[in-house]
């Protein structure tokens, strides 16, 4: 299953340009916060990205505590043929840091070749 995970944040833009340039997802995960599912950041993200929300999930995390963060993501199901994409755009630095970390050190064994990670860098 390929699933798409995706930090929330205020920026709702860099999420729905991310979802729409890969539509090809079977499911997608949102890793949110209480500030942001009470903005409704993630129910707008949906909408506007026209994706199926049976397909989507939201994890609520603490985005000030890595281990709880990394906690929360050791507890989703993960299976062998799942395969990633990441995008690493919006959410707090240290969610960033935590999902990278995360998948890189702990799945990135199951499909290097299908993991793939997304941010943003400045051109220069």
């Amino acid at each position: 299953m390929k699933i798409l995970i995706s930090l929330v944040s205020d920026q709702t833009i860099p999420n729905v340009l991310f979802i729409k340039e890969h539509s090809q997802c079977d499911a997608y995960l949102f890793i949110s916060t209480q500030r942001m599912e009470a903005k409704g950041r993630t129910a707008d993200i949906i909408r506007a990205a026209g994706i199926n929300g049976k397909n989507c999930t939201t994890l609520i995390v603490d985005e000030n505590s890595p281990k709880l963060i990394s906690a929360a993501l050791h507890a989703m199901k993960i299976n062998d043929d799942d395969a990633f994409l990441v995008n690493l755009t919006c959410g707090t630095k240290i969610m960033t840091l935590t999902v990278h970390d995360f998948f890189s050190k702990i799945y990135s064994e199951i499909n290097p070749v299908l993991n793939d990670f997304y941010s943003c860098s400045p051109i220069l």
